[in-house]
C-alpha cells in the first residue's frame, strides 16, 4: 500500500509542478504580448512590466523579513569579506538590470520558441567547474580564499567543460544570427547575449554562496545580508524600468514629467487584459516555488523540480503557439516576428543550448537530499524566484546536501535515550479527577508508544500531610490507589522526608510512581514551589543517579547493598493480566524497559526496616513463608529454583537516523525515544526467559535479580534528551500525546518546551462550559497555531506541557526567586507557566504547540467558579504581557523568533487588551443603534456609567456580592449582544444578497465584520476532528461582553484576593479499606516497638493507620536514602523552607496590592474613558446609517483585522506543515531520516 501511495504522490507532484510552471511561463509571455498591444499606452505597459518583474522580489523580501530577525544579537558577528559583500551588491544591481533589459529588449520582441529555451543557457556557466557548480565545491579548505582552486582534471571533466562552454555560447551565436539576418537591431542582440551570460555567472551556486557565507557558514548576519541584497534587487528593477521610461518616453516631456505620468498610470494596470496574466504569473510563481520546496522536503527533486522544468518549456511553447497566440493575446508566434529562416536557425541553436544546459545541470540536480524536510534556508541558497527565469534560478540555488553543512558527519555521536519525568501538582482535586490522572499514568506505563523511553511519575500534593497526619485529600489519593487500582500496601515504600512524606510504588507496566506529600509547616505551599521542588529534585538528584551509579556504568548490576535496580524487558502477558500497582521489582521486571529507577527495592526497604524492630520480629520481612531474609537472585518467593534471566540484543530492532546541521543526532518520528547518527541498529535489550510461560509466572523472583546487561558507559543521557512533563492533577491523556510532544522536541533542538491541545470538559452541562469549549478551540486553532509560525508560543500551559531539561536548567534559579513586589505576585505565583515561558524565550528558546497531543481537563461549570479562575488568568496574562514589553529589548537580542511581524503582532494584542472595555461598550451601544435604531447618544452614557459603578462596587463589596452582580450583568449584557450580533449579521447578509440580485454589488467596510465569522468557520474546517465545536459559538457570544468588559475590571478590582479560587470548597472522599494481613503484622510490630499505634482488631483499617504502620524516617535508610534526605534538607534550608527565600510579608503585600489595585484600576478606566470618547467622536460625527455601519466595520477591522489576518495565515501554514510532515514520514520514513534543527548558539 505504501508503494502505491508513493507512486500516486510522485505522479501528482509531477503533474501539479508541471502545471504551475507551465502556467507561470505562459503568463510571462502572455503579459509581454498584452503590453505590446497597440491599445496599451507606453506608461501603462511599463507599469504592468514593473508589477510583473518586481513582485517576485518583493515577495522574497517579505519572506526574508518574516524569517530573519534583524534585532537579535548574534554570537557570530562576522560578515563575508568586504570584496564579497561588494560583489553581492554589484550582482544584485546587475541582476535587476539584466532581468529588466532581457524582458524589455529580448523576450518582448522574440517568439516564445526562442525565448524559453534561451533562458536555460544560464545553467551552463556553473558546469564549467565543480567549484562553481555547488556551494560545497570550494570547501576543501577552511577559507574562501581558496575559492579559485581548480580540482584535478579528467577526460570526463574536460568534456563537461567543453559542452558547458558550447551551451554558454548559444545565446551569442543566436544573437549573431538575428543581427546578421536583420531580424533585430544590434542593441537588442547585444542585450540578448550579454544578459544571459551575466546571469549565468552571477547565479552560479559558488558565486551565490560566496556572497552570503563566512568560511563556509551562513550565520544570522549573513542571512540579514541576503535580505539586503533582495532590497537592492527591488530598487534596481524599479530604477532600470524607470530609466527605460525616461529614455523611451515622449521627446517633448522632461524626465520628471515622464516619471510622474508613469506613476499616474499604475492604476490602469487593473484593466482585465493586463491584470489577468500578471495575477496568473504571480500566483503560479508562488505555488510553483512552494511545490519546488515541497519536492525537496520529500526528497523528490527530480519529479518536483527537474522534470517539470524540462517539460514545461515544451508544453508552454506548444500552448502559446497553438492556443494562446491565436485565441487569447492575438499574436501569431510563427509569423509575427520576422522571416522564417533566421528564426528556424536561431531556434535550432537555442534548442541545442537548452538540451546541453539541462543535461549538464542534471548531473547535480539528480542528487536527492538525504533528509526529509531540510529547512528552506539550507536547501535553497536565496529566497524567492525571478520572473522569466524561475525554474533556472531554482535549479541553480538548489543544494541537495544543504547549503550550510558539509553533507556528511565528521564525528558521529553515540545513541541517546530519552527520559521523561511526569510531574503533577495536586491540591484539592475530587476523587474522579485524581482517578483520571491515575488512569493516564497506567496507560502511559503500559502503552507501546513510549516503549523505549524511560518514564517516571511524581505527584506533589500541597497540604498533603501535617506532621505525621495525612491530609484528607492525601488519604483520598491513597485510597484510590488501593481500592481502585489494586495497590498492595506491603509493596509500597513510605518514608518520612524533610518536606513531609514520600511514597513509592510501581504501576502496571513498570513505571515508578512517587507521591510527595508536602507539609506546610516544613516547606512553602502553592503550585510554583511544588514546581521548584520537582525541578530541583529531577535535575539535581534523580537525573544525577544515572551518572553516579558505578555498577551501572560497569555494565553489570549487582545484588544487595546500595545498588539501584535497572529493569529492561518486554511486557509479558502475565503482568498485563495482573494489572497491579507494586513496588515489587519482580513484577515490574517483566513489563517494561526501564533504566536506572534509582530507589531501593522492597527487599532493601524491608532490610532497612529491620534495623528499627526487635530481633524476634526480624523474620517478618519475608512477606511470604519460605523466603529468606537475605534475598537471593536465584530464589523465588516460595524458595523454588528458577532459570537465570539473561539479556540479549535484538538485532532486528532499528530506529530512524536523524541528523541536524551540526552533525548531532535527533529522534525519529516512529520512535521518539532514541537518537543516533548511523544506520546500525540501536541495541534494544530484552529479557528472554527459559521455560514455559506458566512456570515463569509461578517462579518470578521476589527480590532483585542479577541481570547481565550490555551497556556502553559512553552512552550518556544528557539534558538535551531529558524532559519534564508538567501536568495538572485532573488531566486525562494518552501515551500517544506524550509521544507526539517528545517527537516534536527531539526533532527540533531549538525547542525549550512544547504543549498539547487541551479540551475542557465539565462535570455538569452548562452554557459556561460550552463557552469554554469554543474559547479553547478558537485560541488553540488560531492563536497558538499562528504563534507556531510567526514566532514562538507565548505560554505552554502547565496543565500539559513537555519541558526540555537543558532549557529548565538555564532558568530554574531565576524561576525560584521570591516575590518582592506586588506586580511579581501575578507574574510568578499566579501565572507560573507564563513566567516559565517568558524566561525560556529570554534565553533564546522557542516554544511550540502540537494539535495532535490531545488531553482533557475539567473546567469551571458555574459562573462563580469561572469568574474566580479568570480573575487569576486575566491578571497573570496582563502581568506577563507587561513583562514581555519590559523585556522586549532582551527578547529581541536573544531570540530569533521575535521578527518584525511577531513584534507588531504582540504590540497589537497588548493594545487590544488595554482598551478592550471601551471597545466593548461601543460595539454594544453602536450595535443597538444600527440594528434596533436605539440612538447611540441615549445608550452609551448610561452604559459607561453602569461600568464605572460596577468598578466602584467591586472595590467595596464582598466576593459573594461581586459574583452575584457580575452574573446578573453577564446575563443582561449577553442577551443584548447576542441579539445585536444575530440580527446584525442577518441584515448585513440580506443587504449583500439584495445588491447581488440587483447586479451592482459594491464592497462595504462593514463586510469586515462577517470576515470574523468566516475566519472562525475556516478554522473549524481546518480542524475536521473538532469542527463540531463551532456550534458552541453562540455560548461564546453570550459571554463575550463579560469577558471583554466585566472580567477585566473584576480582575483588577480583586488584585488583593490571593486565594486560588477553584476547588476551595471541595470535600475529600476517604474510603474504608479491608485490612491486609501484612499490615496487621506491621501494626503488631509497631506495637512491640513502642510505637503510638494500637493493634486493630476488626477487619477494616484506616488509611492513616496503614501509612503510619509502614512509614519510617528517610534519614535512617540505606546510603541512597540518606543521600536523598541530605538533598532535601539542603534544598529546604536553601530554597523551600518557610523561613528562607521569603518574599513580602502578608500584611505588607496586602497593603501594596491595594495601592497597585487603585492605581491600575484608575489608569485602565481613564484610558478607556479617553478611548470611548474618541470612538464616540468619530461615530457621532458621521451622518448616514450606512456611513456609521461602515465606521463600525472599520473600527472592528482596525482592532482585530491585522491580528486576524496573521492568525489565519499562520494557522494555515501550521496545519499544512503538520500534515505534510506526517505524510512525508509515512511515505519515506523508512528511507530517509527527518532533519533535526540544531539549537542556535547562545548569543
Amino acid at each position: 500500500m505504501k508503494k502505491l501511495w508513493r507512486v500516486v504522490f510522485v505522479t501528482v507532484l509531477l503533474l501539479v509542478a508541471l502545471t504551475l510552471l507551465t502556467a507561470e511561463k505562459v503568463a510571462y509571455i502572455w503579459t509581454l504580448r498584452a503590453i505590446a498591444a497597440p491599445d496599451v499606452p507606453m506608461p501603462v505597459g511599463y507599469a504592468a512590466l514593473a508589477v510583473l518583474l518586481v513582485s517576485p522580489y518583493i515577495l522574497a523580501f517579505l519572506q526574508g523579513l518574516w524569517n530573519v530577525s534583524f534585532l537579535t544579537r548574534c554570537s557570530d558577528t562576522r560578515l563575508p569579506p568586504a570584496h564579497n559583500v561588494i560583489l553581492g551588491l554589484l550582482c544584485s544591481v546587475l541582476e535587476g538590470a539584466c532581468v529588466t533589459w532581457f524582458t524589455t529588449m529580448a523576450a518582448s520582441v522574440l517568439p516564445v520558441y526562442i525565448v524559453l529555451p534561451a533562458v536555460s543557457s544560464v545553467l551552463s556557466f556553473s558546469a564549467i567547474s565543480p567549484v562553481l557548480s555547488s556551494p560545497q565545491g570550494h570547501r576543501e579548505s577552511d577559507k574562501l580564499t581558496d575559492f579559485i582552486k581548480v580540482p584535478p582534471e579528467t577526460s570526463c571533466s574536460r568534456l563537461r567543460q567543453y559542452l558547458a562552454m558550447a551551451a554558454l555560447l548559444g545565446p551569442p551565436i543566436a544573437a549573431a544570427v538575428l543581427y546578421l539576418s536583420g531580424t533585430l537591431p544590434w542593441l537588442h542582440c547585444t542585450v540578448f547575449a550579454l544578459t544571459t551570460l551575466l546571469l549565468s555567472v552571477m547565479w552560479s551556486p559558488g558565486v551565490q554562496f560566496r556572497t552570503v557565507s563566512v568560511d563556509g557558514e551562513v550565520s544570522l548576519n549573513c542571512r540579514r545580508l541576503g535580505v539586503l541584497y533582495l532590497l537592492f534587487k527591488v530598487v534596481s528593477v524599479c530604477f532600470f524600468i524607470g530609466l527605460d521610461v525616461v529614455v523611451y518616453g515622449a521627446s517633448d516631456q522632461t524626465a520628471l514629467e515622464v516619471a510622474g505620468d508613469f506613476f499616474q498610470h499604475f492604476v490602469e494596470v487593473r484593466r482585465k487584459d493586463l491584470l489577468v496574466p500578471i495575477l496568473l504569473s504571480i500566483l503560479s510563481g508562488i505555488f510553483s516555488h512552494g511545490f519546488a520546496y515541497l519536492s525537496s522536503a520529500f526528497c523528490q527533486p527530480v519529479f518536483g523540480i527537474l522534470i517539470p522544468s524540462l517539460l514545461s518549456t515544451i508544453v508552454s511553447i506548444v500552448l502559446c503557439v497553438g492556443f494562446f497566440g491565436p485565441y487569447v493575446y492575438q499574436v501569431q508566434e510563427l509569423t509575427h516576428f520576422g522571416e522564417v529562416l533566421p528564426l528556424v536557425i536561431t531556434t535550432c541553436v537555442v534548442a541545442v543550448t537548452w538540451g546541453l544546459a539541462y543535461v549538464l545541470r542534471t548531473l547535480d540536480a539528480l542528487r536527492k537530499p538525504r533528509y526529509l524536510f531540510i529547512p528552506y534556508e539550507d536547501v535553497l541558497i536565496e529566497y524567492g524566484w525571478c520572473a522569466g527565469f524561475s525554474d533556472q534560478r531554482r535549479l541553480l540555488s538548489f543544494c541537495a546536501e544543504g547549503a550550510t553543512r558539509d553533507g556528511f558527519l565528521q564525528q558521529p555521536m553515540r545513541a541517546k535515550k530519552s527520559r521523561v519525568y511526569v510531574c503533577t501538582t495536586m491540591y484539592r482535586e475530587a476523587d474522579y479527577e485524581m482517578e483520571r490522572l491515575l488512569m493516564s499514568f497506567q496507560r502511559l506505563s503500559s502503552g507501546e508508544s513510549l516503549e523505549n523511553v524511560y518514564l517516571e511519575a511524581h505527584i506533589f500534593m500541597d497540604n498533603g500531610i501535617n506532621g505525621e497526619r495525612l491530609g484528607d485529600f492525601a488519604e483520598q489519593l491513597l485510597g484510590l490507589l488501593v481500592s481502585r487500582f489494586g495497590l498492595n500496601p506491603t509493596d509500597t515504600r513510605c518514608l518520612l522526608a524533610p518536606y513531609g512524606m514520600q511514597l513509592t510504588c510501581f504501576l502496571p507496566g513498570g513505571m515508578p510512581l512517587f507521591v510527595h506529600l508536602k507539609d506546610p509547616a516544613k516547606v512553602k505551599p502553592k503550585k510554583r514551589w511544588s514546581q521548584c521542588m520537582y525541578i530541583n529534585y529531577i535535575m539535581n538528584f534523580r537525573k544525577v543517579l544515572w551518572s553516579q551509579d558505578e555498577d551501572f556504568n560497569a555494565g553489570r548490576l549487582r545484588q544487595g547493598g546500595d545498588s539501584k535496580i535497572f529493569f529492561i524487558s518486554k511486557q509479558s502477558s502475565s503482568d498485563k493480566l495482573a494489572g497491579q500497582f507494586s513496588c515489587d521489582p519482580s513484577r515490574a521486571s517483566s513489563s517494561r524497559k526501564i533504566g536506572g529507577v534509582g530507589y531501593p527495592t522492597f527487599s532493601e526497604f524491608s532490610q532497612g526496616f529491620q534495623q528499627n524492630v526487635d530481633g524476634d520480629d526480624q523474620g517478618f520481612v519475608s512477606v511470604e513463608s519460605g523466603s529468606s531474609s537475605t534475598p537471593s537472585p536465584s530464589r523465588s518467593v516460595d524458595g523454588s529454583e528458577t532459570d537465570f534471566v539473561r539479556e540479549t540484543v535484538d538485532p532486528k530492532a532499528s530506529l530512524c537516523n536523524l541528523i541536524d546541521e551540526n552533525g548531532d543526532c535527533g529522534a525519529g518520528l516512529d520512535n521518539p525515544a532514541m537518537t543516533r547518527d548511523d544506520s546500525s541498529p540501536y541495541d534494544i535489550v530484552e529479557i528472554k526467559n527459559t521455560g514455559d510461560e506458566m512456570a515463569a509466572k509461578a517462579t518470578m523472583p521476589r527480590s532483585d535479580t542479577c541481570y547481565e546487561f550490555k551497556f556502553d558507559p559512553e552512552e550518556e543521557i544528557d539534558d538535551e534528551h531529558t524532559y519534564i512533563l508538567a501536568t495538572d492533577a485532573d488531566m486525562d491523556f494518552e501515551p500517544e500525546a506524550v509521544a507526539e510532544l517528545l517527537r516534536m522536541c527531539n526533532n527540533d533542538r531549538r525547542l525549550g518546551a512544547a504543549c498539547g491541545r487541551t479540551h475542557p470538559i465539565g462535570k455538569h452541562v452548562s452554557s459556561i462550559v460550552w463557552h469554554q469549549i469554543f474559547e479553547y478551540a478558537k485560541d488553540f486553532w488560531m492563536i497558538k497555531s499562528a504563534q507556531n509560525v510567526i514566532g514562538s508560543v507565548m505560554c505552554c500551559p502547565g496543565c500539559f506541557s513537555l519541558y526540555r531539561a537543558s532549557a529548565i536548567r538555564q532558568v530554574m534559579d531565576k524561576y525560584a526567586t521570591p516575590t518582592r513586589t506586588p506586580f511579581t505576585v501575578y507574574v510568578k505565583d499566579t501565572g507560573e507557566d507564563r513566567w516559565m515561558a517568558t524566561l525560556m524565550m529570554i534565553n533564546g528558546w522557542r516554544l511550540r504547540y502540537s494539535a495532535f497531543a490531545d488531553n482533557t481537563t475539567y473546567c469551571p461549570d458555574t459562573f462563580q467558579e469561572f469568574f474566580k479562575q479568570r480573575r487569576r488568568w486575566i491578571l497573570s496574562d496582563i502581568a506577563n504581557l507587561i513583562l514581555v514589553v519590559q523585556n522586549m529589548p532582551r527578547l529581541l537580542r536573544n531570540n530569533e523568533c521575535f521578527s518584525f511581524v511577531y513584534l507588531v503582532y504582540l504590540f497589537n494584542m497588548f493594545m487590544n487588551n488595554v482598551i478592550t472595555p471601551g471597545t466593548a461598550i461601543v460595539m454594544i451601544t453602536a450595535g443597538m443603534e444600527l440594528v434596533f435604531e436605539v440612538p447611540y447618544i441615549y445608550t452609551t452614557p448610561p452604559m459607561a456609567a453602569l461600568v464605572y459603578a460596577y468598578a466602584f462596587m467591586c472595590t467595596r463589596a464582598s466576593t459573594h456580592v461581586q459574583g452575584m452582580v457580575t452574573s446578573a450583568l453577564t446575563v443582561f449584557l449577553g442577551s443584548i449582544f447576542v441579539s445585536v450580533a444575530v440580527w446584525g449579521s442577518y441584515k448585513i447578509v440580506d443587504g449583500m444578497v439584495s445588491e447581488l440580485s440587483k447586479g451592482h454589488f459594491q464592497f462595504q467596510q462593514h463586510y469586515i465584520i462577517l470576515m470574523l465569522t468566516v475566519s472562525l468557520l475556516y478554522a473549524a474546517l481546518s480542524h475536521p476532528r473538532e469542527s463540531y465545536q463551532i456550534a458552541y459559538g453562540m455560548a461564546y457570544l453570550f459571554i463575550f461582553p463579560a469577558m471583554h468588559l466585566l472580567l477585566p475590571i473584576y480582575s483588577i478590582a480583586n488584585i488583593i484576593d490571593q486565594s486560588w479560587g477553584t476547588r476551595d470548597s471541595q470535600e475529600a472522599k476517604i474510603p474504608k479499606l479491608k485490612c491486609i494481613p501484612n499490615i496487621r503484622k506491621l501494626m503488631k510490630m509497631r506495637k512491640k516497638s513502642k510505637t503510638r499505634l494500637n493493634v486493630i482488631e476488626d477487619n477494616n483499617v484506616d488509611i492513616q493507620e496503614m501509612v503510619n504502620a509502614m512509614s519510617r524516617p528517610m534519614m535512617e535508610g540505606n546510603a541512597q536514602e540518606r543521600d536523598e534526605n541530605a538533598f532535601w534538607e539542603n534544598l529546604r534550608e536553601r530554597l523551600l523552607g518557610n523561613d528562607v527565600n521569603r518574599g513580602l510579608e502578608r500584611e505588607e503585600l496586602a497593603n501594596r496590592l491595594e495601592k497597585l489595585r487603585n492605581r491600575s484600576l484608575l489608569g485602565v478606566m481613564g484610558i478607556n474613558a479617553v478611548w470611548l470618547a474618541l470612538l464616540s467622536y468619530f461615530y457621532v460625527g458621521t451622518d448616514s446609517p450606512l456611513s456609521r455601519l461602515n465606521l463600525y466595520g472599520v473600527i472592528s477591522g482596525a482592532l482585530y483585522g491585522f491580528t486576524l489576518v496573521i492568525q489565519v495565515i499562520g494557522m494555515t501554514i501550521c496545519r499544512v506543515n503538520y500534515m505534510l510532515r506526517k505524510f512525508a514520514w509515512y511515505l519515506y520514513g523508512d528511507r530517509y531520516p527527518m532533519w533535526v534543527c540544531a539549537k542556535n548558539k547562545k548569543p
